[in-house]
């Protein structure tokens, strides 16, 4: 998830987006995701739905590949 600068400016909806994307990483916020069947991230709520998500081996970007910048192409990875 992220806040597109440009169509949040031009929406005027900069402040509201920033919120909205901070909220889906509290407790609350990842409490309504998992009701809804996204996998949480935070811990306390993965538990709780433990048997609605199967377990899996999550990696992230920087693991796998480095980083985003070299993943994109945009320079090289010394």
């Amino acid at each position: 998830m992220a806040v597109v600068d440009q169509i949040a400016a031009k929406h005027g909806t900069q402040a509201l987006a920033q919120a909205y994307l901070e909220f889906l990483y509290t407790s609350v916020g990842q409490e309504l995701a998992a009701k809804n069947f996204y996998r949480p991230r935070i811990v306390e709520v993965q538990l709780r739905y433990a048997d609605q998500f199967r377990p899996i081996d999550l990696f992230t970007v920087e693991e796998v590949f480095g980083n985003w910048v070299f993943r994109r192409g945009l320079t090289r990875q010394p």
